[in-house]
């Protein structure tokens, strides 16, 4: 994990990363094939201490090349031609299965692309006619074989020179072990003289076939003279075979009654804990009275689970021995269908086998489900933690548990809308005492960073037990962020016309130093801004590593200007989707004093006609 993010970080040269390749790719059944994958970069060569390649398929994690290659026997990757930005997948022996959509994803320095591509497989049908003996002037059946082809849908003709014939018969296609299918198709034709220089052609079309398959045939014509006598003896060997069938039927109609097949059982590809898991069964030739049982194998013993009777019911749910257990069952004619489901526990069913078996009289027959390994899905048990540093630092701590098997991927990135980063993390995996795995996943990020309202804190994790990665994405807005500032009521000192008072307003608990304050004063329905240049904010460290501090307003309190008025203290923070306000509620001086400064308005107004002008009598006291 260090190793990775130690990649990613490196970042000497630009790398311009771009992916190229086609949507879809097409593969050949049984044959090997190349899912391509190209990457360029605009300094070249290629420097493949800084780059990882990460094949997907239907999801799931099956290649990683991080200076070497992790991938089972089935896939492989060339190391030699990375360095000419060729990243293609390789498979072997193509199946059926392997078709569906593929990711490649690239990194190189701090860049990820990713390319999808639909890998459809398939096989291309071989055309036999195996029939094609006619008689003249009479009804005659030409027939042509279709065999091997994937997938089902094929447009199949019959022409006699370059005319189209009508009267073909297509039969319903039928399924080889290897899921590939063939079919047969038949034409009626009345052949006459003029046909012995034509040639018969059966013309296919389907989809792995660059172009139509034509296959061409001259007629063979049956000599009427002789037509009788193999009528007659085709009667006779008829009724021979008729009647030795007859006599080993009687002979062997006890083996033939007792013998039936299990097929192989069909299950999930991964078992995850926790998540229900369904394993099918089918019996075919299946004769009355056959039993039908699941067991499951630990340490050599075998236990039943079920054992279940066939009573001809068209479904049937038993009680169970063990109620962990749902078996089902259900009869279609000839094969029988057994189901069992369960809930996977890394515990209890690691290395585990379950049995099909089925039992009739001294016949049996059985197949096998290992349960070699369970994967658990990481959980997060607890949201992720956010803590202070003296050193300003704002620490982020993931943790995942229950998971297995151990590799995961963790990748830390941060920043405004879409310029994002990889953040180097310290990854700490311990294990449990049922073999599952937590890890602990931290990264610090500095203040400044977060002073910006949009600076957002991502964590993506993946593990072969996921069928996409799972993220979480932090900022100082979030609901449960812990900073946010707490303010304290103003305090009022005593107002006293012609005197300077300061109002405060003490902030705390708040993270980063990020603190901006107005003051507004309302009279009336007028709002004003206020300035203190006098009185600047300072910021103070807390023992909890938050910080406080004041925001103060120093006036000089007069009866015209400020009783009465209203002063509102407006705070606010990058983790404040709104600012707090604080308000002094409407400002009264002493009474006191306000009476004798009424008392000596009046004075003054009553004595200022007989006076000598002279204003400056008047002294505030």
């Amino acid at each position: 994990m260090k190793e990775f993010l130690f990649l990613l970080l490196l970042s000497h040269s630009v790398s311009s990363l771009q992916l190229t390749g086609p949507s879809e790719h097409a593969a050949r059944l049984g044959s090997d094939t190349s899912v391509p994958c190209w990457f360029t970069v605009d300094n070249r060569p290629v420097d493949l201490t800084h780059l990882m390649i990460f094949w997907f398929s239907h999801n799931y994690e099956i290649l990683v090349y991080n200076k070497t290659v992790r991938t089972t026997s089935r896939y492989s990757l060339s190391t030699e031609a990375l360095i000419m930005g060729i990243a293609d997948l390789s498979i072997s022996s193509v199946r059926i299965a392997d078709g569906g959509r593929y990711k490649c994803a690239v990194i190189y320095n701090s860049e990820r692309k990713e390319k999808e591509i639909m890998v459809n497989t398939g096989a291309p049908p071989l055309v036999t006619i195996t029939r094609n003996t006619v008689v003249m002037n009479t009804e005659s059946v030409l027939r042509c074989s279709i065999t091997g082809f994937y997938p089902v849908d094929i447009d199949i003709k019959w022409f006699k020179g370059p005319e189209r014939l009508n009267d073909v018969i297509v039969d319903e296609p039928t399924r080889n072990p290897d899921r590939t299918y063939n079919v047969n198709s038949t034409v009626t034709i009345t052949p006459t003289e003029e046909d012995r220089e034509r040639n018969f052609s059966c013309r296919v079309r389907h989809k792995y076939l660059q172009e139509p398959l034509q296959q061409e045939v001259q007629l063979v014509y049956e000599d009427r003279s002789s037509a009788g006598i193999i009528t007659a003896c085709s009667v006779i060997g008829l009724i021979l075979i008729v009647i030795l069938a007859v006599v080993l039927w009687w002979k062997l109609r006890r083996k033939d009654t007792e013998s039936f097949t299990v097929r192989n059982i069909e299950g999930p590809l991964k078992l995850i804990d926790g998540e229900e898991a369904t394993l099918y069964c089918t019996v075919d030739d299946c004769p009355e009275g056959l039993c039908v049982t699941w067991l499951i194998r630990r340490d050599g013993q075998d236990q039943e689970i079920q054992t279940s009777q066939m009573r001809g019911h068209e479904e049937e749910e038993e009680s169970l021995l063990d109620t962990s257990y749902v078996i089902k069952s259900r009869r279609e004619g000839r094969p029988y269908l057994i189901s069992l489901s369960f809930i996977p526990h890394m515990e209890r069913h690691r290395d585990v086998t379950f049995i099909c078996r089925g039992v009739f009289k001294k016949y049996k027959d059985e197949k096998m489900f290992h349960c070699e390994t369970i994967c658990g899905k990481p959980k997060m048990l607890q949201p992720i933690i956010r803590s202070l540093f003296v050193s300003g630092e704002l620490k982020y701590l993931l943790s995942l548990e229950k998971f297995y098997p151990k590799s995961i991927k963790i990748v830390w990135t941060c920043g405004v809308e879409r310029t994002e980063e990889v953040v180097s993390s310290t990854d700490t995996i311990s294990g449990n005492p049922d073999r599952s795995y937590n890890v602990s996943s931290e990264v610090k990020i500095p203040e400044d960073r977060h002073k910006d309202p949009g600076f957002r804190v991502r964590v993506t994790w993946e593990h072969e037990s996921m069928k996409e990665p799972e993220s979480r994405e932090l900022s100082i807005r979030d609901k449960d962020y812990s900073w946010i500032p707490v303010i304290e009521d103003i305090q009022i000192p005593q107002l006293r016309p012609g005197f300077p008072a300061t109002l405060q307003c003490n902030i705390s608990r708040y993270f980063p130093d990020a603190i901006t304050v107005r003051w507004l004063r309302l009279a009336g329905d007028e709002i004003y801004e206020e300035t203190d240049n006098n009185h600047k904010i300072t910021p103070r460290r807390a023992a909890d590593n938050t910080y406080m501090c004041t925001a103060s307003l120093t006036i000089t309190y007069t009866l015209e200007t400020h009783q009465g008025a209203e002063y509102i203290c407006v705070v606010n923070h990058p983790s404040l989707e709104r600012p707090i306000e604080r308000s002094t509620g409407r400002l009264h001086g002493l009474k006191s004093d306000i009476a004798r400064l009424k008392g000596m308005l009046l004075y003054y107004n009553e004595n200022k006609q007989t006076e000598d002008n002279n204003e400056d009598g008047f002294v505030m006291i």
